[in-house]
């Protein structure tokens, strides 16, 4: 009787063990920001017609347009003074030309020379560009070429692993993909981690599946020494960490904010959804920081423009996901790029069509 008796209280600690670390994992909820700041910002690079602006080291690149009339896929500047240095890319057919190209933050240095990775979707490769050696001989000097499988829909968010290994995020536009928000490609076989929140009587609504499945939508980024991941929802006020293994480690949630949709709310008579809020628009990162660009706006039916125009937030954590400061942004930025070396954080002001460049120096005195 003793042996049952002492076996039925090992079961129960278990269960107890089991239960407390669950309300810790879902206890996980959003703190306060230590330090809110109001940052405000000046027009940059007037004469840029790109959309996007990334800081690589000592260089700023300028994404461009694919209707550009001089071919190329980056404009580069100078990061001290904006001095325009040059092209790097050509878009194309040729073996080292670019159809789609997608730069998701990824770069490292080869001696005092700067490589950055950039995807190429339609080609189904991810290459690295030597912008150093590309501006100076004009020609676009490839380092490395890493090939991905069609069937992994690895179209954007891309990240090099080690010398061969890739992560990234799934549009979807594959059959079977956008399961999981991270997959890893390790030796050529993907495996998908983390989940996506659900819809709440998704069952309940004939083929509803898939029209939820546009609520998977999120912003993915690598710490650049690579050990870690972080997952920023579209739809839901969530921000999710990983170690480079694929485990969860913190997953973040505004208790006012985060909410799971109906259903039989969300989507209409004519099986369009409705009724959405966005809340995390994209990332950067740093060794130090997550920049999270952040919205809680409504959404237009369809996905397509905001009912709501107004300021823009930048949430910044550290990569324990502790909140750490609130940047207050005057502007409706859509993106954005921190030069922490500088004090600079560079956006597109979406509402003006212009580049911006706010001071952040008072985050790291």
């Amino acid at each position: 009787m003793k042996r049952y008796r002492l076996i039925y209280l090992i079961l129960i600690v278990f269960a107890c063990c089991a239960c407390v670390t669950d309300v810790t994992h879902e206890s996980d909820e959003f703190e306060s920001f230590e330090i809110t700041l109001n940052i405000q910002g000046e027009r940059v690079l007037n004469d840029e017609l790109g959309w996007q602006i990334n800081v690589v080291g000592s260089y700023l690149i300028c994404e461009q347009e694919v209707t550009d009339n001089d071919n190329s896929v980056y404009h580069v500047f100078d990061s001290e003074t904006l001095d325009f240095l040059g092209t790097a890319g050509l878009r194309g057919q040729g073996p080292n030309e670019f159809t789609g190209a997608q730069y998701s933050g990824q770069f490292y240095n080869v001696g005092d020379q700067t490589v950055i990775w950039v995807n190429d979707a339609p080609k189904y490769a991810i290459r690295a560009i030597n912008l150093h050696e590309s501006i100076s001989s004009g020609v676009t000097k490839i380092e490395k070429s890493l090939k991905h499988h069609p069937k992994h829909n690895l179209q954007n968010n891309l990240f090099v692993l080690g010398s061969s290994d890739l992560a990234g995020y799934q549009p979807g536009y594959v059959p079977g993909t956008n399961i999981t928000p991270l997959n890893i490609v390790k030796r050529g076989v993907i495996e998908g981690f983390g989940e996506y929140p659900r819809v709440k009587n998704e069952g309940s609504v004939s083929g509803g599946g898939e029209s939820f499945r546009n609520l998977r939508r999120i912003a993915l980024r690598m710490k650049p020494d690579q050990q870690s991941f972080v997952v920023a929802m579209r739809y839901y006020d969530q921000l999710d960490l990983f170690d480079n293994d694929g485990s969860l480690t913190r997953s973040i949630k505004h208790s006012d904010n985060y909410s799971l949709y109906d259903a039989n709310e969300i989507l209409d008579a004519n099986r369009r959804i409705t009724g959405l809020r966005q809340y995390y628009k994209t990332l950067d990162v740093t060794d130090n920081y997550i920049y999270a660009l952040y919205y809680n706006r409504k959404v237009e039916r369809g996905g397509i423009e905001f009912i709501e125009k107004r300021p823009s937030q930048i949430r910044v954590f550290d990569w324990d996901g502790n909140p750490k400061f609130l940047l207050e942004c005057p502007d409706d930025l859509v993106s954005l790029s921190v030069d922490e070396e500088r004090g600079w954080l560079y956006g597109h002001d979406i509402s003006e069509e212009r580049f911006m460049r706010y001071d952040i120096s008072k985050m790291f005195k």
